[in-house]
């Protein structure tokens, strides 16, 4: 009788295994919502881009805003309502407590999958957002789960002893590894030092996948194995899509910070890409295991024998005669049902600063096509001009020098050139779309006229570049480069009425 006790005691009766139902339900929940994201994307929006021109998710970046506030919310919803369903409080906080453990361990393959690359879901990039706020719940789960057996163990003056038991104690290292990810994820921690950032990222999630299946009782071996064969497949993908390859770096301009780096395409980039798709690139080859990559868009087109990269000089500097490891390409933010039918439509690319390495291509496709499209590119230096030398020439692009000794531009702590899952494109520099006072002629060291461009000195006003763009038919505006850029840019678009597409290079 008193071994019964004890029993029942340990596993709270027919509360042992209550929640086991709630946590496969919620995996299968993950798996349709996997399933219907996937059809989404490869047959349902492609019909949309051949019958509308256009899907609805991609018209705006308030639409894209908006919808992923709803999916958390969605799935916010769903947590609370499985969570709390047939719990009578406050006697069954336990009972709680551990429901919420096991529905965060029940999200964790979904989390996973929404950012492996190359996208089995579509473009990663797109999935960020999403990964992140699944990334918050789990936390917010995992954080009611402990605090319920704190409670717990405080009421029974046992938190000690029973915080050090050994299964117990697998459960507290990984919350308070995920405590410690919630700090160093902030933008402050985060842009300061990003390398920290994703070396813990990484170390979190595999301790939680290894660790929580001999932390949970009852266990959770299905969701502990479809995490490990999705974190095995990211791994294969790292190893099968990694080519070798000498970098050389062209020679620039004094003054410029951006640099053209060029290497001979290896037989894993022997496919065709679409324009905007991006690399990785690292260096040792360790270092890709280790240390976040670096992703750059290419910038020459997928038919010559080179692939040539505008990157922002940042701290990590290529340099020429140097082995790096390359992966990819991966998807392009703009998706190929884009360029259907595009001679009907009507372009204006705005790029700023790095942003031309997305702009040029993009424009040098849609110029093949027969589109009538528009560039305009905005920097602070003309020293930056010496970018277009190294392309085919191009018919309808505009050039805006603001003027080197104008303080135009808002400082970023971090670097890098681009961040997914791990970061994103982030420009050093942001600008403001205004209009300034004309730079003197001293202030200009490179005179050179180059015919396939216009040359424009002060900020562009959009009103005044995109003057009548929205009488045209079927008119776009693409928007390439820092976050005020994009930001403005879209603003205007909503107003006047255009579609609008973007690639923000920054957080």
């Amino acid at each position: 009788m008193v071994t019964s006790n004890r029993v029942q005691s340990r596993h709270e009766g027919s509360h042992h295994k209550i929640n086991i139902k709630y946590g496969n339900l919620l995996l299968c929940l993950t798996v349709v919502f996997a399933l219907l994201i996937y059809c989404w994307r490869r047959f349902i929006a492609p019909r949309l881009w051949r019958s509308k021109g256009y899907p609805p998710e991609i018209k705006s970046l308030r639409t894209r805003k908006a919808q992923l506030f709803w999916l958390t919310a969605c799935w916010s919803g769903i947590i609370l309502g499985l969570a709390f369903f047939h719990i009578n409080l406050p006697s069954e906080y336990v009972t709680l407590g551990k429901r919420f453990g096991r529905l965060a361990y029940a999200l964790v393959p979904l989390d996973i999958l929404l950012v492996i690359r190359p996208g089995f879901l579509g473009n990663y990039l797109d999935l960020v957002g999403l990964h992140k706020w699944i990334s918050r719940i789990i936390f917010a789960c995992l954080t009611e789960h402990a605090l319920a057996y704190y409670y717990k163990w405080w009421k029974a003056g046992d938190v000690i002893k029973k915080s050090f038991h050994v299964s117990n104690l697998l459960g507290v290292i990984v919350f308070w590894v995920f405590v410690g990810l919630i700090i160093i994820s902030l933008k402050f921690f985060r842009n300061k030092c990003y390398g920290l950032f994703y070396i813990y990222h990484n170390v979190a999630l595999v301790l939680m996948v290894v660790l929580i299946p001999f932390h949970a009782r009852p266990g959770v071996t299905v969701f502990a194995i479809i995490s490990v064969i999705l974190l095995g497949v990211q791994l294969y993908y790292k190893v099968a899509y990694l080519s070798s390859v000498i970098l050389e770096v062209v020679q620039g301009r004094a003054g410029s910070k951006l640099q053209v780096v060029k290497f001979v395409k290896p037989n894993s980039l022997d496919v065709s890409w679409l324009p905007g798709s991006h690399i990785r690139l690292n260096g040792l080859l360790f270092k890709e295991y280790l240390l976040p990559s670096h992703p750059y868009t290419i910038s020459s087109p997928h038919s010559e024998s080179s692939v040539s990269l505008i990157i922002q000089k940042s701290r990590f500097i290529p340099v020429s005669e140097c082995y790096y490891v390359v992966s990819g390409p991966f998807e392009s933010s703009i998706p190929e049902g884009f360029y259907e039918n595009a001679d009907q439509k009507t372009i204006l690319i705005i790029c700023g600063g790095s942003g031309i390495s997305f702009g040029l291509p993009v424009h040098q496709n849609l110029q093949s096509l027969g589109v009538n499209s528009r560039l305009v590119w905005v920097i602070r230096s003309k020293a930056d001009l010496y970018i277009l030398d190294h392309f085919s020439q191009m018919e309808n692009v505009d050039v805006y020098v603001t003027g080197i000794s104008e303080d135009m531009f808002t400082s970023s702590p971090n670097g890098e050139d681009r961040f997914e899952v791990e970061e994103l494109l982030d420009e050093e520099n942001g600008i403001q779309l205004e209009t300034m006072e004309e730079v003197e002629d001293s202030q200009d060291p490179y005179n050179d006229k180059n015919p396939s461009y216009r040359q424009h000195r002060g900020r562009p006003q959009l009103d005044d570049i995109g003057f009548g763009l929205e009488s045209e038919v079927n008119p776009w505006v693409i928007a390439c480069g820092p976050k005020d850029l994009v930001n403005e840019s879209e603003k205007w678009c909503s107003s006047k009425g255009i579609h609008f597409l973007s690639e923000t290079y920054q957080f």
